[in-house]
């Protein structure tokens, strides 16, 4: 973190990449700064799970932080909730529930350490649509692949290990973000779709209008030349 501030301070103030505008202390103290806390809190509960579990696990429980997200997402109504994303969200939750029962190396402090990290960065993410009028980020498949890179890593190199029940129970939750992330893609989609199709009507009907009142005024000039 150090280090991105650091870098941050030198393309900013010293190369100016990025034009400088000011915050007030009332945007400082209601949007930056909880958020700031709550990924803070976020990055200390998750380091902490590594004391107790393997770095392939931790992957794994990651898997559920679009569960959190959503149902955070409906307590806050910023989500509508959806008999088959609600169906979606238990199928990635039963997938970490089956690599949780396959983990050889358990530790339930670990895990509650893990799960309130994912609790408190999606209420991050959710706090960030919020408060800046953004867009909640869920796990996205380019995170799932790092995931399964990770895991493969740790697998291979560290020589954590990783039980068939595991992948299995990964692969069921895997299926499940990439299925919901396909969702959310698609449904932007529509959303784009939708605003270009309003905005041709909205040029149609301006330039419909735009006509009828020039041929109106070209009527209008016609007949007081035939009445001179």
């Amino acid at each position: 973190m150090g280090f991105c501030s650091s870098l941050a301070f030198f393309l900013v103030r010293i190369l100016k990449f990025v034009e400088l505008f000011t915050l007030s202390r009332r945007v400082y103290f209601t949007c930056v700064l909880p958020i700031g806390a709550l990924y803070s809190l976020s990055l200390w509960l998750s380091n902490s799970a590594y004391i107790y579990l393997s770095v392939s696990f931790i992957q794994m429980l990651k898997a559920l932080m679009p569960v959190a997200v959503y149902t955070i997402g409906i307590l806050l109504k910023k989500e509508s909730f959806k008999k088959s994303t609600m169906c979606n969200m238990l199928a990635i939750s039963i997938g970490v529930a089956i690599a949780a029962y396959g983990e050889s190396k358990f530790d339930s402090f670990g895990v509650s350490l893990q799960l309130l990290s994912v609790l408190v960065e999606a209420t991050r993410l959710v706090l960030i649509q919020i408060l800046l009028n953004s867009k909640a980020l869920t796990m996205n498949i380019g995170g799932v692949v790092k995931d399964w890179l990770l895991i493969a890593f740790s697998w291979s190199v560290i020589k954590d290990s990783v039980t068939p029940l595991n992948l299995v129970g990964y692969g069921l939750a895997f299926l499940g973000v990439a299925y919901y992330n396909h969702q959310k893609l698609q449904t932007l989609k529509a959303k784009e779709a939708e605003k270009k199709c309003q905005l041709q009507q909205d040029d149609e009907e301006e330039g419909g209008g735009l006509l009828l009142t020039e041929r109106e005024q070209n009527g209008t000039g016609e007949k007081g030349d035939s009445q001179y």
